[in-house]
Formats: C-alpha cells, structure tokens, sequence
C-alpha cells in the first residue's frame, strides 16, 4: 500500500482543528502521514509542544508527523487540505501547490461561493480541485492553540459530475472521525452555507455585538433577516437553487449557537487584523450591481465597517 500524504494549510480555527483531529488518528500510522503547513510562531510553537485543540468534544494535543513552511522538506502531498482566509488564498495556493503530485487533490475550506473561478486557474495540470466548506465555531487562542466553541464540525467537500473516484479521500476523513460529506452537489451546499455565514459576520460587525447579543435583540434580528433575505435575492438571480425555507433553517439554527461566539471576521476586524470583508460582503455588493439589486443592508455596513 502506498503511502498517505496529507498535508493542512492554514492551522487556524479551522485548519487546526480538522488538522489536529487528522493527526490524532494518523499518529504512528506507517501508511499515512500528516504535514501541518505552518510558519512563524505557530511552527515553533507546534514544534516544541505539539498542537492544543480545545474542544466541546475533547481536548487533545498533538504533534503531526511534520511541521515545516518549506517546499522542500514538505515533499509530495496527495491531498492539500487548504484552510487559510480568502485573503491569503492567492499566495498560499501559489506557494505550495507544487507540493501535489499529479493525480492529487485540493480541497478548499474556505468563507467564498467562487473558488473554483478563484483556485483552478492557479492549479498545476493533474491536480484536482475539490471545493468546501465547514460548520465549524472555532478560533485561534494563540499560536499552536485552537479553541472549538460549537457548531456540528461538519465538512463538505466535492464537485459536479462523478464523484465516485473520490470516495477514498472521504474515507480519509471519515476514518479519523471527522464527520465529511463527499457531493456532487457541492456549489448548493456553499452557497446555502453563505447565506448564514455572509449576514452573521456582517450583522455582528456593523453592530459590535456576540452572536447572543444579535439573536436577543428584536431590531439587530430583523437587520440579520433583512441581510438574509438581500442575499437570497441574488442567489435567486444567479439561478442558485436554495429554498427561501432555509432562512427560516438559519435563524433557527442561530438559537443553538454558543452565546459569546462571535464570527471570524468580526474577531478580525476588532483585533485590527486583515478581514474577510471581500469574500464575505464586497462580493455580494459586486455581483448584486452585475443584476441591478440594491441590498441596502450590506451597503449600510459597507459603509461603517469602511470608516
């Protein structure tokens, strides 16, 4: 049997906790391996103590088989799971896809409904695009720390057409208890993921506030519905097939989520950090001026979250 070789680029929120929860199974595995893409302080803080996850299903710390920012000692990967910010996806693709061999796979986790136009450009020939996204509240403490607040840690990842021949990439995940879905249908799953993901982290931001904050307010709720349904409105332009029953799915959904969460980008932008502001609100002001809609809601926060 060949050798796995996985590596994790991004050991953030979401990268180190799907990262970690890999490594943990693999561990003293002889067939598959584990290669964390880190640099900096989360390199040398993994290096020397090994990755904390803090978890609401158990916490755990672990060392991967390596942990390196060179191409060069990072060698051939089948699979590259790629978790970094929308904003660092560019150069983090650029970097290390020649570390996929031909016949391998990029899965993409990231806050975005377009990264194939974004990603499959910028991959070698041979290699496979997989998009994806995680239902996942989880955040970095400190570097070589992350903190899994809540959320079902689900992941989706495939795309259109047959998708049979990629069955042994989900078992991958599958077998490491990591609850992932292999779809054709994966664009849908997205964007029905956006139209939560893209209102939450605007509304918490335009007003400040946790996500407990938002839901027990009457007029922070209704700011959040009135995002929803502006997004759904382009959804329905561009002809994405999603059930307007799903804000309905959504805001019930918010009820569950842990009280003090707040979004990533939202974190962020109080920490005065670079912010998915392009992925997770520009675009959907772009593309709703491509089909002459007017989302005054997004612009509302557009324009305070730009000042």
């Amino acid at each position: 049997m060949n050798k796995i070789r996985i590596g994790i680029l991004g050991i953030g929120g979401t990268g180190g906790f799907f990262g970690g929860k890999l490594a943990k199974h693999y561990q003293g595995d002889k067939n598959t391996d584990v290669v964390f893409i880190a640099r900096n302080e989360t390199k040398e803080k993994i290096l020397e103590k090994g990755l904390l996850v803090d978890s609401i299903e158990g916490n755990f710390t672990v060392k991967p088989d390596l942990v390196s920012d060179d191409t060069n000692i990072i060698g051939e990967l089948d699979i590259m799971l790629v978790c970094v910010k929308s904003y660092s996806l560019k150069n983090g693709i650029n970097q290390y896809k020649g570390n996929v061999k031909q016949g391998g796979v990029v899965i993409s986790i990231q806050n975005l409904v377009n990264q194939a136009e974004r990603i499959e450009k910028l991959l070698p020939e041979g290699v496979t695009l997989l998009e994806g996204c995680a239902y996942i509240i989880s955040n970095i403490v400190v570097p070589g720390h992350v903190k899994h607040k809540g959320g079902p840690a689900t992941l989706f990842f495939g795309r259109s057409g047959d998708i049979k021949k990629f069955d042994s990439v989900s078992e991958v995940f599958v077998d490491a208890g990591i609850k992932a879905t292999l779809s054709s249908d994966i664009s849908e799953i997205i964007w029905k993921k956006f139209l939560f993901i893209s209102p939450i982290a605007v509304a918490c931001s335009y007003f400040s506030c946790t996500i407990g904050e938002l839901r027990d307010d009457s007029s922070k709720l209704n700011f959040l519905r009135t995002l929803m349904d502006e997004l759904f409105e382009l959804t329905k332009a561009k002809n994405i097939k999603l059930n307007s029953g799903e804000i309905d799915n959504h805001l019930e959904f918010l009820k569950g989520l842990p009280e003090n969460g707040k979004p990533s980008m939202q974190l962020d932008i109080e920490n005065n950090q670079p912010a998915e502001t392009d992925s997770l609100l520009d675009y959907v002001l772009l593309e709703s001026k491509k089909y002459n809609l007017t989302p005054v809601n997004y612009s509302l926060a557009s324009e305070k979250l730009a000042k």
